[in-house]
Formats: C-alpha cells, sequence, structure tokens
C-alpha cells in the first residue's frame, strides 16, 4: 500500500498506525480513542511489528489517516 500523506510532513509511520488501527479492531475496539488506548496499554506487546520512532499517535492522527472521508 502506497502512503497518500504528504512526503515529509508525517511523524508516524503508516504501518505503524494500520497495525494499531487493526489490532484494535480485532480486539473489540471501535474509534480513535480506543486506538491511542491499545496502543498506550499494549503495543510493548507489539515491540517487534511497530517501529513508533515518534512515540504513540495520537487521537487526532488516527482519525486523519483512517478517516475515509478526507
Amino acid at each position: 500500500m502506497t502512503d497518500p500523506r504528504v512526503t515529509g510532513c508525517c511523524s508516524h509511520l503508516l504501518s505503524d498506525i494500520l497495525m494499531i488501527g487493526l489490532c484494535t479492531y480485532l480486539t473489540g475496539g471501535t474509534d480513535y480513542e480506543d486506538m491511542r488506548k491499545f496502543a498506550l496499554e499494549r503495543g510493548s506487546e507489539l515491540g517487534d511489528m511497530l517501529s513508533l520512532p515518534n512515540g504513540i499517535p495520537s487521537t487526532d492522527i488516527f482519525k486523519r489517516v483512517l478517516d475515509i472521508n478526507y
């Protein structure tokens, strides 16, 4: 999948955002706040699959990247 975001303006990896979103969904999460909570509480369990070079994305980041209405 190609990253549709502006190159050089993104501090979080698309792969990290998508992986957290998928894992949140699979564990019963329903919104962007759940994604952030999942990453804070269980992100270390996914250490081999996540890079998180700039920490855990905010709720707003999840919304901007995953909102299909942009």
